[in-house]
């Protein structure tokens, strides 16, 4: 019988399709957003006798359409959102780890198994690890992400490889756009308070980046700001970064969520 993966639409979404077709080849995968989740989960939980398993990673439905999902042995809820509380005490919800960390505990026995540093690098991404040894590879791989979208880097990052040489082209170019862009963007923007007291910067986009939560790091990102808001105004999505705050509290607020330095809510 057939089996499907629910993933989400990031570079932590695309590291779980690519480990989930490591290990069965022959899976379904579908990519969602927050705002579809909920639909697609009702609709499998209605077919699930078309298949033998189907799994939820780094995306899960809301309480009210996941909870049956726990006990029924059809089902796996991989994932780490603080905003999915009710999935604590499940075996494959951890706040601590990105979903690919998690989902390559499950599908490899990580216990018996070195983690790639494919693996790691997208888990110091995906949790805003600034500190750690694999951030910048996390970051290159990114990069790489908004380069590629979703297919195509999952087809050339199947074997998790770290980017070969001459990617770093790719990575280059890159990167110096989006440091013209985020000093673009600093002096565009405006500093405003929340209704939770906090000073933020906020700044429109004409388009999702990737990287941008960096603003956040920049030199010139004003100092009495606690976070910066980016607003996508053609998509009808904000997205809030912070080195100081947990953002994914003000993002559930508004009906978003995620994580602690970067979080998201709809218009």
């Amino acid at each position: 019988m057939k089996q499907i993966l629910i993933t989400h639409t990031d570079l932590d979404g695309a590291g779980c399709a690519i480990l989930f077709k490591k290990y069965l080849p022959s899976i379904e995968i579908e990519y969602h957003n927050y705002d579809t989740i909920d639909e697609i989960a009702k609709k499998l939980w209605d077919n699930k006798d078309d298949y033998a398993t189907i799994y939820f990673a780094d995306i899960t439905p809301s309480e009210e359409v996941g909870r049956q999902m726990i006990d029924d042995p059809k089902f796996t809820l991989i994932d780490h959102h603080e905003t999915r509380t009710y999935l604590e005490g499940t075996p494959w919800f951890d706040i601590e780890k990105s979903a690919t960390y998690i989902s390559h505990s499950y599908l490899a026995n990580s216990l018996f198994t070195d983690v790639p540093l494919f693996v790691n690098a997208v888990n110091a991404y995906d949790m805003w690890e600034l500190d750690s040894e694999y951030r910048e590879m996390g970051l290159n791989l990114n990069t790489l992400f908004d380069y590629h979208g979703m297919d195509e880097f999952v087809y050339q990052f199947s074997n998790m490889h770290l980017p070969y040489k001459n990617d770093y082209i790719i990575i280059n170019v890159l990167k110096l756009m989006e440091t013209r862009f985020i000093d673009k963007k600093l002096e565009q923007g405006i500093i405003e308070v929340d209704e939770f007291d906090n000073t933020y910067f906020s700044v429109y986009i004409d388009q999702m980046r990737g990287n941008l939560g960096s603003i956040v790091e920049h030199p010139d990102f004003p100092q009495e700001c606690k976070y910066a808001k980016c607003v996508f105004i053609n998509d009808g999505k904000v997205s809030l970064y912070s080195n100081q705050i947990d953002v994914s509290k003000i993002c559930e607020s508004r009906g978003g969520g995620g994580h602690p330095g970067a979080a998201g809510y709809p218009l």
